[in-house]
């Protein structure tokens, strides 16, 4: 119904995803989705598992539902693809071996992937084409990635149709709410570390007193360097400065670790990757990051506010990755782009 309210062609659209479904279910043979789906299993089985998406402009905004499909989906049992979505791209060689590249474009677009596919080509980096030819032949798409997940799924060994662990940061959002203030406002943990514009604030396991900010991001970098990939998990509001900023962030710990980075907008991505933070792989690093609110509303008919909500999302969700024994650290900035730019700076100079 959206689609069509918004101009959306919806019977080429269809069109398309019947094609897909003919494909998908006629056999063995110039099966896509078949192919999709046995190529992802395997190669996260063989260490491929950073599934790593270079999308042109006008097929990126696909990706994050993608995302969201692969991660709730496979994330669990200590198993699962992580897909990368938007991560800025990387000078040659500074990729880790754990990746699965996916180009997507629309054919009238240009190669995404710029300078980086001879370096693929050259060092046998696996990657995968996918070029449109037309907006409906993502209804196509849609089929095929949710065919080739179920796929995916079985060859891990795994349930594809399950999120056991979405529940358990649902359970801790409730019950840090149960100590909301009269005025229905959550205070925030503990600073530990002041640096002005950036503060470190207790998590669950931090060891008891003050501290530098500059020791307490350091004790963390030792945590991403060892790890697989390192997740932003920013509860601010976003913005092309809050974006850009964490490009920066995200592009500066590739360059460094390696590893491969994500960044989920709080509380969005409880409910896209976060199942596979909790119920994937135990290869994960992560850095919570919230912010004094501009505003803040009611919500009418409990005793908490909006913030005091999210607040407490974040909180729940830094107490599920803080029992599964990850790296960890809680970011909070008074005024959010000058405190994000002033991370970065800090980051930066580690």
């Amino acid at each position: 119904v959206a689609g069509a309210l918004a101009g959306v062609p919806l019977t080429d659209l269809l069109a398309s995803a019947r094609a897909a479904e003919r494909s998908a279910l006629g056999g063995w043979d110039d099966n896509p989705a078949l192919e999709l789906g046995l190529l992802l299993g395997t190669a996260a089985e063989a260490g491929h598992d950073k599934l790593t998406f270079i999308a042109s402009p006008k097929v990126a905004p696909l990706v994050p539902w993608i995302e969201q499909l692969i991660a709730e989906s496979t994330g669990k049992q200590g198993k699962g693809i992580v897909p990368i979505e938007a991560e800025p791209l990387a000078r040659d060689g500074q990729y880790g071996s754990d990746r699965l590249f996916v180009i997507m474009r629309f054919a009238e677009e240009d190669d995404p992937s710029a300078g980086l596919r001879a370096s693929f080509e050259r060092e046998d980096v696996p990657f995968i084409e996918v070029v449109l030819d037309a907006l409906p032949d993502i209804g196509g798409e849609f089929y095929k990635w949710e065919v080739a997940t179920a796929i995916a799924g079985w060859a891990l060994g795994i349930n594809p149709f399950d999120e056991p662990n979405v529940q358990e940061s649902k359970d801790n959002t409730n019950r840090v709410l149960g100590t909301v203030s009269p005025d229905g406002k959550l205070a925030l943990p503990q600073t530990v570390a002041d640096a002005g514009a950036v503060r470190i604030l207790k998590t669950p396991g931090m060891a008891d007193g003050p501290a530098h900010a500059d020791e307490c991001l350091r004790r963390w970098l030792g945590g991403v360097e060892q790890s697989q990939y390192v997740s932003l998990l920013a509860y601010v509001d976003e913005s092309e400065g809050t974006e850009q900023l964490l490009a920066r962030m995200r592009k500066h710990l590739l360059a460094r670790t390696r590893c491969a980075t994500l960044r989920g907008y709080g509380p969005r991505y409880l409910h896209s990757i976060g199942q596979l933070y909790k119920g994937g792989p135990a290869v994960g690093a992560f850095m919570v990051i919230t912010s004094d609110p501009a505003e803040d509303r009611a919500i009418p008919g409990v005793s908490y506010s909006f913030e005091s909500l999210k607040l407490a999302q974040a909180l729940g969700d830094a107490e599920s990755i803080a029992k599964r024994k990850r790296p960890l650290i809680h970011v909070h900035l008074p005024d959010l782009l000058p405190g994000l730019d002033a991370l970065a700076g800090m980051l930066e100079s580690l």
